[in-house]
């Protein structure tokens, strides 16, 4: 409330430096850098109407003065800043879940679904194919290459000079990164169903083909990629493998069927653990395996 039209000097300096906090944490509360220029931008044209320099009160001009000041200020600001000013961060409500992590997204990447390093290099999939990144500086990766044309692309595995990624209707690709600058496909294996999960070990490669469970694959030779066995579990979506067993998300069934791939001829389902949730991306390390589950 206040008492008088134009309100003291020390009313006036007290509201209008109020004023300027909230413009601040308005501006602050917006953790993503073009929401934050737009509304700057947007605040000031607002500003600058003529209608609200005829209506406004006297002493509220100081408050129209602040903001626009403020306003300039900041997107000066955003003008010059460094690209770590673009940080987004999405905090969870809940604080057992620990602090935000920021993060940065790499201008002219996309729809990236799958990342794997090796060679100290960053493979990425993403445009239908596969990407190559110099990432010497992990700021500012560089990409050095891609190749495209694989379908709906899912998951990767890079071993040694050759990429293997799986493809929901076109299976297993095998892809020659020998040269960074220009990858090549090698050969595709045709899966039994929607090729998602993927692991690679020595010369077998593991598929999780959603409905029809797991598969085994011999890919001693990339360009010659064969079958070798199969195994129905309640819809595969990930497939993770260590010291002879073999773990598979299992979407619909909400679990992880621990399958014995000693022999790859007949891999047998030797457990299945209950998840709390639709089974998908799994990981071991020591005696530990890690579970996310989806929505």
């Amino acid at each position: 409330m206040w008492t008088s039209a134009n309100g003291s000097n020390e009313e006036q300096v007290t509201a209008t430096n109020a004023f300027a906090v909230l413009v601040v944490r308005l501006y602050l509360g917006n953790t993503r850098r073009n929401t934050r220029i737009q509304s700057c931008s947007s605040l000031l044209t607002f500003l600058d109407l003529p209608l609200m320099h005829k209506c406004a009160p006297v002493f509220l001009m100081n408050y129209l003065q602040t903001a626009k000041l403020l306003m300039i200020a900041l997107l000066a600001l955003q003008g010059s800043v460094s690209a770590a000013d673009s940080l987004i961060i999405n905090a969870h409500p809940q604080p057992e879940y620990g602090p935000a992590i920021p993060f940065r997204k790499i201008p002219g990447t996309a729809g990236t679904l799958a990342l794997d390093v090796s060679g100290g290099r960053l493979y990425a999939l993403e445009s239908n194919g596969l990407s190559i990144y110099n990432i010497d500086d992990p700021k500012s990766p560089k990409k050095l290459g891609h190749v495209g044309g694989m379908g709906n692309v899912r998951q990767l595995r890079v071993r040694g000079k050759t990429a293997f990624l799986t493809s929901r209707q076109c299976g297993l690709w095998a892809v020659d990164v020998s040269d960074e600058t220009q990858p090549k496909i090698i050969s595709n294996f045709d899966a039994v169903e929607m090729s998602t999960g993927l692991d690679v070990a020595g010369d077998v490669a593991f598929i999780g083909n959603r409905v029809y469970g797991i598969q085994c694959v011999d890919v001693s030779d990339p360009a010659k990629m064969k079958h070798i066995s199969s195994l129905t579990t309640d819809e595969s979506q990930s497939v993770c493998y260590a010291n002879g067993w073999l773990f598979s998300g299992d979407w619909a069934g909400g679990e992880v069927t621990v399958i014995d791939v000693a022999n790859l001829s007949e891999p047998k389902a030797r457990a299945r653990m209950q998840l709390d949730g639709y089974g998908d991306g799994l990981a071991v390390r020591g005696n530990l395996l890690f579970a996310s589950t989806g929505q």
